[in-house]
């Protein structure tokens, strides 16, 4: 029907959240890292388009509803030294991505969806901010759980529940800086996110991302 309103919601959204983390190193080529995230969400949310009587006559055209949730959210992480500018790095760790607003109800506890991340990878830096040649690159691998994804619908005009999903990441980082004056920063980034129930791949997410930055920062002139 053109022209209709299907959706007129005003939100109101608050999200708090603390982290505390510690570090223990045992061997001067092992660090042991580790913390714990709270996150706590409350929102409200007026639909101003209801209808403006019913069976019983005339009532308010909107309607306001409350809901409140909070997740735990742990990470660990072992950091090996191999030789000299070379790490080896292994984590774990649980993350939440809160609901739709739209789809909760009065005083429901608002649902989170969990993700579940395991992470391996290889971090090497050479050279100093004051040396002529500055060199820092990163190759990391990433499996992540989530065990209810949402999924926009075109159909329902916001997101809906689709389900467990698995994404498997490669990502490449890599930045040189020469002669502070000339910086150069490369990405790239290789996904594959599918839904565990029919193994079809999720929309929206792009499977192959590259950027390329580069920078010239000096004096130009003394004039």
């Amino acid at each position: 029907i053109p022209y209709r309103t299907v959706f007129d919601n005003e939100f109101h959204i608050l999200n708090l959240a603390a982290w505390v983390r510690t570090q223990i190193r045992p061997l001067s080529w092992l660090a042991l890292r580790g913390g714990v995230r709270i996150d706590t969400f409350s929102f409200g949310i007026t639909d101003l388009n209801q209808d403006d009587a019913d069976r019983e006559g005339v009532r308010v055209p909107s309607q306001t509803s409350q809901s409140f949730g909070f997740a735990l959210n742990p990470r660990a992480t072992v950091d090996v030294r191999l030789f000299e500018g070379l790490h080896a790095l292994a984590s774990y760790g649980q993350g939440t991505r809160s609901t739709d607003a739209a789809a909760l109800s009065d005083n429901e506890t608002a649902p989170f969806a969990r993700a579940q991340e395991f992470d391996a990878g290889l971090a090497y830096k050479y050279g100093a901010p004051s040396s002529n040649l500055e060199l820092s690159t990163q190759l990391s691998y990433s499996l992540t759980l989530v065990n209810k994804d949402l999924i926009f619908s075109e159909t329902e005009g916001r997101n809906v529940l689709a389900g467990a999903s698995t994404r498997h990441a490669v990502l490449f980082s890599g930045r040189i800086h020469l002669f502070s004056l000339i910086d150069i920063l490369a990405n790239v980034g290789w996904t594959q996110a599918t839904l565990d129930s029919t193994g079809e791949l999720l929309p929206y997410i792009p499977q192959l991302v590259t950027r390329l930055d580069a920078a010239m920062a000096g004096q130009i002139s003394s004039w």
